[in-house]
């Protein structure tokens, strides 16, 4: 990646800086980052007495002064390589989630195709103040060949660690990324294939999903020897296992099995209803669990247009269900991560972006939803910076010495409002402006 040339200083003078520790909210400061790292931060008052002990040093000075600058936004649950039904069917807008699953629509697009898709979506969040992202499922070598262009400077996309195609079971949740695999010896097997490949952690589906319809979101999918096997290879490889979990029943096998992260946790039951288990989540904290609850994966946008129909009497009967179920869903979301953060679990912020139905460019969406549920802004930022970067080994999240420098610069202040976060105005990833409104 192109850097600014080596030993030069360049300060960032802010109107407030959150730097994304738990007391860390600033008036008017000036950052100072050298060769990608942040070497200091100072009050404005105190930032001439700096900037004379580094006269000697070639420097130069952005001003965002009227701006507010916090960490790069880190989302911890995505699919960058995803195409939505519509790019691969233009004439056919507005397919249900149904059809993603049936109709094998990504059969049509050629793996060049998909990598072109994820270099936009690369881009649109970046757009939305977000620096580091992992990928949590792909197909093929795409997620690979898009890391390599990142980390080259070749594209300009956030920090991205991969999983490459999640783990399976035959027919299984996500089986059209291809990584199907049954048995404790086949998923061991799976596992140390992608280890080989390079991956940054691993995923597995622990139980069926939405996007698929011929699995059941209320089933685990894996038994617990089957999850084991991969936590085992991963963590002999010092990596991770995220798992997509929905089902109660999942929460289950993967704290028998060990796994790492918890993604989704909706605590859905075989007949779709959805009810919050205490005694669960107590397990989880009890073993250190992470959770990244994705709470607006289903599909705020997408409520939106269906209540427009349903309101001008025009939705089937099929989309009416679904608008209703997806408002109870996205209810519970919220209800359980205010219930789950007060008990103590560990939570980081994803949205599950992925082509269509969750957009790349809306990262704000899950932010203003923790204040609306009763989290303080500062919580939704530690959840969406410190902690995430912290739980993924990346050194940034965090705008103080010794950190990457991933700085977002929005117009106005986040813990005033929280909506604030929309408004981004510059994105830097180690001190690199990759983005500019």
């Amino acid at each position: 990646m192109r850097r600014e040339r080596a030993g030069r200083v360049t300060w960032f003078k802010a109107n407030k800086v959150i730097d994304g520790a738990p007391d860390g909210v600033h008036g008017p400061s000036v950052i100072a980052v050298r060769d990608g790292t942040i070497e200091g931060v100072w009050p404005v008052a105190q930032w001439d007495g700096a900037a004379a002990r580094c006269a000697e040093t070639p420097s130069r000075m952005i001003d965002c002064s009227r701006l507010t600058a916090l960490p790069g936004l880190v989302d911890a649950h995505v699919h960058i390589t995803s195409v939505s039904f519509e790019d691969v069917f233009p004439r056919l807008p507005g397919a249900d989630i149904e059809s993603f699953g049936k109709t094998g629509y990504l059969d049509h697009i050629s793996d060049e195709m998909v990598l072109l898709a994820a270099v936009r979506n690369a881009a649109e969040l970046l757009r939305a103040g977000v620096t580091t992202v992992r990928d949590c499922g792909a197909r093929g070598e795409t997620p690979f060949a898009l890391r390599e262009g990142i980390a080259r400077g070749w594209i300009k996309g956030p920090r991205l660690l991969i999983s490459g195609p999640p783990i399976t079971q035959t027919g299984g949740h996500g089986y059209f990324f291809g990584g199907e695999a049954d048995g404790p010896e086949g998923t061991r097997k799976l596992a140390r294939t992608l280890i080989k490949k390079g991956v940054d952690f691993l995923k597995v589906m622990a139980t069926g999903g939405l996007a698929t319809p011929t699995t059941n979101p209320g089933r685990a999918s894996y038994s617990a020897p089957e999850l084991r096997a991969v936590v085992e290879e991963a963590h002999k490889a010092d990596l991770k296992v995220a798992a997509h979990i929905l089902a109660t029943e999942g929460i289950m096998t993967a704290l028998e099995a060990g796994i790492d992260t918890f993604e989704h946790v909706w605590f859905i039951e075989p007949d779709r209803s959805s009810r919050f288990n205490p005694d669960l989540v107590k397990r989880m904290v009890d073993q250190d669990v992470v959770c990244s609850p994705t709470i607006a994966a289903a599909e705020v946008g997408r409520l939106t247009a269906l209540k427009e129909k349903v309101r001008r009497g025009v939705a089937t009967a099929a989309e009416a269900e679904l608008a209703a179920w997806i408002e109870r869903q996205l209810r519970h979301n919220l209800e359980h991560l205010i219930q789950m953060h007060e008990m103590g679990l560990r939570i980081i912020n994803g949205t599950d972006a992925m082509g269509g139905y969750i957009p790349f460019d809306d990262y704000a969406v899950t932010l203003e939803m923790m204040v609306k549920g009763g989290l303080s802004a500062l919580d939704a930022i530690l959840m969406s910076t410190r902690e995430p970067a912290k739980v993924l080994g990346v050194n940034a999240g965090v705008l103080q010495p010794g950190y990457l420098a991933d700085i977002i610069f929005v117009d106005g202040d986040p813990l005033n409002d929280i909506s604030s976060i929309r408004r981004v105005r510059k994105v830097f990833r180690e001190g690199e402006l990759l983005y500019e409104a």
